[in-house]
């Protein structure tokens, strides 16, 4: 009976877990957090936003970011390793000749 109890309340633990994962995604958070997320200095980050080179928000003199929109931001930025280049290449060099 213990057992199944205890179970039962990892399970919900769990699943309590991920809901909240999914929700901190979508959290803004400030120039400090922004700034240790992208691993950058906070005056980098201000430079940052006042070339607009990155997602914000702006409310009464103060920035706000989503972390879900600074991690999408960071991933748009993924460079092809040597390997998916050639593979890349290959392809379109196959493709040339076929109607």
């Amino acid at each position: 009976m213990e057992i199944l109890i205890e179970r039962s309340c990892r399970k919900v633990i769990n699943e309590h877990k991920n809901v909240d994962s999914v929700i901190d995604e979508d959290k803004f958070i400030g120039i400090k957090d922004a700034a240790k997320l992208l691993n950058l200095t906070v005056p980098s980050v201000y430079t940052m936003v006042h070339k607009r080179q990155i997602p914000f928000y702006k409310r009464r003199q103060k920035l706000y970011f989503k972390r879900s929109e600074l991690l999408e931001w960071i991933n748009a930025g993924r460079r092809k390793t040597v390997s998916e280049v050639e593979a890349d290449a290959i392809h379109s060099l196959d493709s040339v000749g076929k109607p």
